[in-house]
């Protein structure tokens, strides 16, 4: 049976994405509907890359997902 995963698309290829002090920064722009809570990371993406979280993050064991190809 295949699952079907929805993620949200927050910042796509040339942007840097910044996660640090439990929130999100999509090229210094704060996110404010979604938070972190992990480990201080900075992402830049390439081409072809997408940077993705749950839609329904506040439930969710996995908040952030991180980068994905097309």
């Amino acid at each position: 049976e295949q699952e079907t995963c929805i993620k949200r698309v927050i910042a796509v290829p040339g942007d840097t994405v910044v996660l640090k002090n439990n929130k999100i920064e999509v090229n210094g722009y704060g996110i404010s509907d979604i938070g972190y809570d992990g480990e201080n990371k900075t992402y830049q993406l390439g081409e072809n890359e997408y940077f993705v979280v749950g839609d329904n993050w506040r439930n969710s064991g996995t908040r952030v997902r991180g980068t994905a190809s097309s």
